[in-house]
C-alpha cells in the first residue's frame, strides 16, 4: 500500500499563496500528504526524498502556473508522474494557477489537454473535486488501531518505531499526516514522543488533540527526553501544557554519574549504566501499578507544573537531576552545553489523569516504551490498556 494519498508538486513562487494552504485542505479532509517542507530535511539527498516521495504516492496534484513552467526541477517531476502513467492508471492531476490553457500548450499540449482545476474556482473547490477522482485517503491508517505519531519527524529517534514488535498482540498504525481531528477520531489511543529537531508550531493541531482527548474520549500517551525544551529544537512543552502539565528542562541521573561524558553518553551508550530505577509508585491500586515493581527511566527529564493532582506518579529515588548551562541559539535552544550542574532530588518522571472523557499518560522519556528493563513493558502495556478504556 502507498505511504500517500498524493504527492504535491509545485514551484516555490506558489508555496505560500497555494501550496501551504492546499496541502492544509487536503489533510483536513483526510488524505495523507507527501510535501516537500515536512519531507526534507537539512542534509536530505533531494533527488532520493523526491523519488520517494513520488513513488510512494497513489497521485500527484501538480500545480500548474507561469513559474511552474520555468523550472527544470519541476518537469522531472511531471516527467517520473507521466512515466506512472503509462502503466494505464491517472495519477496526474492538474490544478491551474494564473494561467490559461494556450500558455500551458506551449509548454506541454499533453499536459493542457488533461482535464483540471482552476485556483480561481477558490481552493475549497479545488479540494472538492480532487477527492471525487481519488475517494478518500487509502493510505490513512487503519480505524481503532493504536496511532503511533510520527508526523514530527519522530522515526529519527533511534529505536522508537521498534517497540509495538515487543507487543505483537497489540495492533498498532504508522500515523504520517497533521495530527487533526479527522485522523486522530480514526484511534482509541495516540502514542505522541516529542518532534525529532522540530517543533509543535500548529495551533490548530495542538488544540484539536486537547479536543480528542478531552471531548473525544482519546487516549493519549505523550512522551518527553532529556532536557526537554530546552536541547533537542523541539518543544514538547507547548502540547503538554495543553493539559495543565511541563517537561523539565533536565535529566535524570543516577548518583554519581554526571560527567560531561555521563551526560553524553547516556543517550548513546550501554543504557543499563544509566538506569534510574523507580519503585515509589503513588496509587499502587491504580491500573497502570498491575504487576509493576520497578521501572527503569533513561534519558528522562522529569515533570513539573501540573495544575492537578495526578491520579497515578512515578517518581525516582535520590538522583543527580542535571539542568545544563550554555549560549543559547536565536530560537533559545542550547546546542552546545558548556556545563551540567546537578542538585540531588526524587523527581517525578511519569504520571497519568483522567481527562474529561479521555486519559492521559505523560513520560519524561520515550525508551520508557523501547528500554526492556524490569517491568516496563509490563507498565507500557497497562497504560495502552488504560488508555484504550477511556470513556
Amino acid at each position: 500500500m502507498k505511504e500517500w494519498d498524493v504527492f504535491v508538486s509545485h514551484a516555490s513562487e506558489d508555496k505560500d499563496s497555494v501550496a501551504v494552504p492546499l496541502v492544509d485542505l487536503l489533510r483536513r479532509a483526510g488524505l495523507q500528504v507527501w510535501f516537500d517542507s515536512d519531507e526534507i530535511r537539512l542534509g536530505d539527498r533531494l533527488a532520493r526524498r523526491l523519488d520517494h516521495g513520488l513513488a510512494g504516492s497513489r497521485y500527484g496534484v501538480v500545480i500548474v502556473s507561469e513559474a511552474f513552467l520555468s523550472k527544470h526541477w519541476t518537469r522531472e517531476e511531471l516527467d517520473g508522474l507521466e512515466a506512472r502513467e503509462e502503466q494505464g492508471k491517472q495519477v496526474i492531476l492538474p490544478v491551474w494557477h494564473e494561467i490559461d490553457k494556450e500558455r500551458i500548450a506551449e509548454y506541454s499540449p499533453r499536459l493542457a489537454n488533461r482535464v483540471a482545476v482552476n485556483t480561481s474556482q477558490g481552493l475549497e473547490n479545488v479540494v472538492a473535486e480532487i477527492l471525487k477522482k481519488i475517494g478518500t485517503g487509502s493510505a490513512s491508517s487503519p480505524a481503532g488501531a493504536i496511532g503511533l505519531a510520527l508526523s514530527h519527524r519522530q522515526r529519527e529517534w533511534h529505536g522508537l518505531t521498534g517497540f509495538p514488535g515487543s507487543l505483537p498482540d497489540l495492533e498498532f498504525a504508522e500515523v504520517k499526516q497533521r495530527l487533526v481531528r479527522s485522523e486522530l477520531d480514526r484511534h482509541s489511543v495516540l502514542v505522541l514522543a516529542l518532534p525529532y529537531h522540530c517543533e509543535f508550531k500548529d495551533e490548530v493541531e495542538l488544540n484539536d488533540i486537547k479536543d480528542w482527548v478531552y471531548d473525544g474520549g482519546g487516549g493519549l500517551f505523550f512522551l518527553g527526553y532529556y532536557f526537554a525544551d530546552k536541547h533537542h529544537e523541539s518543544n514538547p512543552g507547548k502540547l503538554a501544557r495543553k493539559f495543565g502539565v511541563a517537561f523539565s528542562n533536565d535529566l535524570v541521573m543516577p548518583p554519581g554519574r554526571t560527567s560531561r561524558e555521563d551526560c553524553q553518553d547516556q543517550a548513546f551508550e550501554k543504557p543499563e549504566e544509566f538506569v534510574v530505577g523507580c519503585r515509589d509508585l503513588a496509587g499502587d491500586d491504580h491500573p497502570l501499578a498491575s504487576g509493576v515493581r520497578e521501572l527503569g527511566m533513561v534519558s528522562a527529564c522529569s515533570l513539573t507544573e501540573w495544575t492537578r493532582t495526578p491520579d497515578f506518579l512515578v517518581e525516582t529515588p535520590v538522583s543527580s537531576v542535571i539542568t545544563p548551562e550554555g549560549r543559547a541559539n536565536e530560537q533559545g535552544y542550547l546546542l552546545q552545553i558548556q556545563a551540567y550542574p546537578e542538585r540531588q532530588d526524587s523527581v517525578p518522571v511519569l504520571a497519568a489523569w483522567q481527562c474529561g472523557k479521555g486519559r492521559l499518560v505523560v513520560s519524561g522519556t520515550w525508551k520508557l516504551t523501547t528500554y526492556d528493563w524490569k517491568d516496563n513493558r509490563v507498565l507500557v502495556r497497562n497504560a495502552l490498556n488504560w488508555l484504550t478504556g477511556a470513556t
